[in-house]
């Protein structure tokens, strides 16, 4: 399972250890709520592309800002 976790680099590895201890509870959990033959097991790990993203956008917009004042100057 792939998710997302804000704050910071110790709080991300913590969820993430914390995520892993229940992952049995959830796969239990999971097994009731859901019709499958077998329940997979889980294991939970960070998916970092929405923090890649923002940063992405960030750059984006600062070089963005970058040209339109080079054209102010002109």
């Amino acid at each position: 399972v792939f998710g997302s976790i804000m704050g910071s680099s110790e709080q991300v590895k913590e969820s993430i250890i914390a995520l892993n201890r229940a992952a049995g509870f959830v796969r239990t959990e999971l097994g009731k709520r859901v019709r499958l033959r077998h329940t997979p097991e889980l294991v939970f790990k960070l998916d970092s592309s929405i923090e890649q993203g923002v940063r992405i956008a960030a750059l984006l917009d600062e070089v963005l800002e970058q040209e339109h004042r080079e054209q102010e100057k002109e």
